[in-house]
């Protein structure tokens, strides 16, 4: 498959370096976390938060063995990847940021993870999870199976 790039210049290789250097950041934190005397844990707890003109949502992600593993190469354990939000809406500006949902193979995590770069975010599901989301008729979660197919990025 080709490498789809949007009208703002992202493409699917941004996407994959965005969350490998996220992954990499927080391999050196779970590390300087565990380094000196302190007790080392078996769980890391990930946090982001999403804030929007009239709330504010924290989503946790906790991964059973320390960091999120998706493996040493990335783009083969991002299986999905759909553009949404303004620009799937076609409702976006110039200076709109690119949303994604990506949906991952590899260590299982609960919840979704953000990634935020100001440019582009993207919100990752192990697919296990996101297939319970639309089984639970989450109507985000089911937006893929209608959306037009040049918001579809990738699709394994």
């Amino acid at each position: 498959m080709s490498s789809k790039t949007s009208s703002g210049g992202v493409s699917l290789d941004d996407i994959y370096d965005l969350i490998a250097n996220h992954l990499k950041n927080l391999s050196m934190n779970d590390q300087q976390k565990t380094d000196g005397d302190q007790p080392t844990t078996t769980t890391t707890e990930i946090t982001s938060e999403i804030t929007t003109r009239t709330t504010t949502m924290t989503m946790t992600t906790t991964c059973s063995n320390g960091i999120m593993d998706l493996g040493d190469n990335i783009a083969d354990n991002v299986l999905n990847v759909y553009l949404f939000g303004s620009r799937l809406y076609q409702c976006h500006s110039p200076n709109s940021d690119h949303d994604f949902i990506c949906v991952v193979d590899g260590q299982y995590f609960d919840g979704s993870h953000l990634i935020d770069n100001g440019v582009f975010n993207v919100n990752l599901y192990h697919w296990h999870y996101f297939v319970h989301l639309m089984q639970e008729n989450v109507i985000w979660a089911m937006m893929p199976l209608f959306m037009p197919r040049d918001m579809i990025w990738k699709e394994s």
